[in-house]
């Protein structure tokens, strides 16, 4: 499968002018692109290339993100964090490709005042380094990196699966974490409290999870967390747990 990245030019040109072209995003096709920049050739191949794949489109789009994580992945694990951190990739899938799952995926709001910002988010990048969570397809890529466990023989996709049932919430707050980019902390980090849940018969809100990251964000800036073990750093984040469970 090739893929083909948007060029600088026409990600500048449609960004720049979305307002005058929102209800482009209403059409079947993305053929109108060359129409609007006056250039033929918008895209550019991707150096490297790809098994094809497809990502699941229903009725349910919001239920199947576990599974497009997972088939989005595993299709282009080979993509460095650098590659994947380019805005030109996943505008030129969102354009192409994967057009009509973003249309599914992404249905524009009923508000036209909403549609500039909702189409530079989720077809673009518009936010920063959150962006990577947000652009409709880029989300899917980084989520499951972020939480891949290539050690878990059983289930890589564990705690992906515990992510995506709270994509919005507690996901999108871990994804910032100061620690998400160290794996094993993340790792335990998830390992830990969803073993916890499970054991305790419990689901910490989006409120206590959240208390708990900057908790351990702020404990692990004081302390060089690679000198310590697996065990010390499971047993802070079992404290903050009892505590929170204890509260309830």
């Amino acid at each position: 499968m090739n893929i083909y990245f948007m060029k600088d030019d026409t990600v500048y040109t449609l960004k720049k002018n979305i307002k005058y072209l929102k209800d482009y995003y209403k059409n079947d096709s993305p053929n109108w692109i060359s129409e609007v920049t006056n250039v033929d050739n918008n895209f550019g191949l991707f150096k490297k290339e790809f098994e094809d794949f497809d990502l699941i489109i229903s009725e349910n789009p919001e239920k199947d993100d576990f599974q497009n994580m997972k088939i989005m992945y595993d299709h282009l694990k080979d993509l460095t964090d650098s590659q994947a951190s380019d805005e030109r990739l996943w505008a030129g899938l969102c354009h192409g490709k994967f057009w009509k799952y973003m249309q599914n995926r992404w249905p524009l709001p009923k508000k036209e005042s909403d549609m500039d910002r909702f189409i530079l988010q989720h077809y673009f990048f518009n936010n920063g380094n959150r962006s990577l969570v947000l652009n409709g397809l880029s989300r899917l890529w980084w989520y499951a990196r972020l939480s891949y466990d290539e050690t878990n023989e059983n289930n890589p996709y564990e705690l992906t699966e515990y992510l995506s049932k709270d994509i919005n919430g507690k996901a999108y707050m871990f994804f910032g974490s100061n620690f998400s980019n160290n794996r094993e902390l993340q790792r335990i980090f998830l390992y830990t409290i969803k073993s916890y849940e499970e054991s305790n018969n419990i689901m910490l809100t989006r409120e206590e999870f959240n208390e708990i990251r900057k908790s351990i964000v702020l404990w692990s800036g004081k302390v060089l967390i690679d000198a310590l073990s697996a065990e010390d750093i499971k047993n802070k984040i079992k404290k903050e747990l009892e505590t929170i469970n204890n509260n309830h």
